[in-house]
C-alpha cells in the first residue's frame, strides 16, 4: 500500500536529484554502460539482485572490437592484457581432424587477436574503472516493478535491507541477461529460437579432447580448447 500511495508523488521524485538512468544488471554490459554514460556526464544507478559477483569463467574471450572499446574511451586495455592470453589463430577440429584454421593477423586493428580472459576478471577491472569515476554497483538490489509516467519511469526496487523504494528515472535499462527482469516487467517478449544443440562449459584442466568436435585457440602461451 505504501508503494501504491507513493506512485502519486511522481513530481516529488522528479524534483529530487536522483540518477537519471537506472541500469539493471552489473555484468559486463551493465558496467560498460554505466562507465560510458558517466563519461558523457549522465548520472546513473547500477544495481544487481545477486549478492556477490560471479567467480566462474563464463565468457572466456574478448574480440578485437571489444578490446578497441576497452581502450577508448574506457581505458582499461592495458590492465586487460596483463591478465589475458592473446590468441591469434583458431584451429577447428572434428574427430581429431583439423578442418580449418582462422587467423586474425589481417584485421586492421591494434588488437589482431582474441584475448582469452575469464569474465569475472573482466568484470573486476570494469568495476575498478567505474569506481575511479566515483560510480559504484549496488548488490542485493532487485527491480520489482516499473511504471511508465510522463517524462520517465517510476521504478520500485527491493533494497538490500528488504525495504521497497520508489524512484523516478528518465530511463531504465535492462542489462540483466536472457532472463531479464526489465524485459519481463515491460512485457517485452524474447523472440527467437535456440540452436537445438547442447553445450557444456566448465572450469577445469584438460589434457585431451573429451568430445567429437572442438575449437582450439593457439597462442605463444599454449592452447585453449573450447
Amino acid at each position: 500500500r505504501d508503494v501504491e500511495r507513493s506512485r502519486g508523488l511522481g513530481d516529488v521524485y522528479k524534483r529530487q536529484m536522483f540518477p537519471s538512468v537506472l541500469i539493471c544488471g552489473a555484468g559486463p554490459v551493465g558496467l560498460v554502460t554505466a562507465i560510458l554514460l558517466r563519461h558523457h556526464g549522465v548520472a546513473t544507478r547500477l544495481i544487481d539482485k545477486r549478492i556477490q559477483p560471479d567467480t566462474h569463467s563464463k565468457a572466456l574471450s574478448l574480440s578485437p572490437a571489444t578490446l578497441e572499446l576497452l581502450r577508448s574511451p574506457i581505458g582499461i586495455d592495458n590492465e586487460v592484457m596483463q591478465h589475458a592470453q592473446p590468441n591469434r589463430t583458431i584451429d577447428i577440429h572434428w574427430k581429431d581432424q583439423l578442418l580449418h584454421t582462422i587467423s586474425f593477423d589481417q584485421i586492421d586493428t591494434r588488437f589482431p587477436f582474441f584475448a582469452m580472459i575469464p569474465q569475472f576478471v573482466t568484470e573486476r577491472l570494469l568495476r575498478d574503472r567505474l569506481e575511479a569515476t566515483d560510480g559504484q554497483e549496488e548488490r542485493g538490489v532487485e527491480l520489482v516493478e516499473i511504471q511508465q509516467v510522463d517524462g520517465g519511469v517510476l521504478a520500485t526496487t527491493r533494497e538490500a535491507d528488504g525495504r521497497l523504494q520508489v524512484r523516478h528515472y528518465d530511463w531504465v535499462l535492462g542489462c540483466d541477461g536472457a532472463r531479464s527482469d526489465v524485459r519481463r516487467l515491460a512485457g517485452i517478449a524474447f523472440d527467437g529460437a535456440d540452436y537445438g544443440m547442447h553445450f557444456a562449459m566448465c572450469d577445469t584442466r584438460n589434457t585431451s579432447f573429451l568430445f567429437g568436435a572442438s575449437v582450439r585457440s593457439s597462442s605463444p602461451l599454449g592452447s585453449t580448447v573450447n
